[in-house]
């Protein structure tokens, strides 16, 4: 399994820095060694509608034909109808994009964790192989 972790350049991409080692040890035990995490820095742009624009992301991820998943850390702050959007998973596209202002400045490692592990959990499927032995700790 390879995970692509995609972040906006600044308090998105240190994020993912800080929690690169644990989270490719959680997805090496849990996919019993069968695991990669490639990190990769790139500004995700936003349409004039407020919604993201999905082209950019595409672009990038098709530089890694390797990744069975990708998310994507934005300083996009996502508040669809008054509420704040923490994730959203685009099971089609095998994308997750998590907004780090909506995960609020005082984040834990754990809890940012919790929410790529969700992530993974979400789209990874059930018929991939190894999604049948394992299912990451929530």
């Amino acid at each position: 399994m390879n995970l692509l972790l995609i972040s906006d350049p600044g308090p998105p991409t240190r994020r993912a820095n800080s929690i690169k080692d644990d989270l490719e040890g959680i997805l090496q035990q849990e996919f019993d060694g069968e695991a990669t995490l490639d990190l990769c820095a790139e500004t995700l742009r936003v349409q004039s509608n407020h919604q993201l624009e999905l082209s950019t992301l595409d672009a990038i991820v098709d530089s890694y034909p390797q990744a069975d998943v990708v998310i994507m850390l934005t300083d996009i702050p996502r508040h669809p109808q008054g509420k704040p959007l923490i994730a959203e998973v685009l099971p089609d596209r095998k994308i997750a994009v998590i907004s780090c202002p909506t995960l609020g400045a005082l984040t834990t490692k754990r809890r940012l964790l919790k929410i790529l592990t969700s992530c993974v959990n979400q789209l990874v499927p059930d018929g991939h192989p190894i999604a049948k032995k394992h299912r990451l700790p929530r």
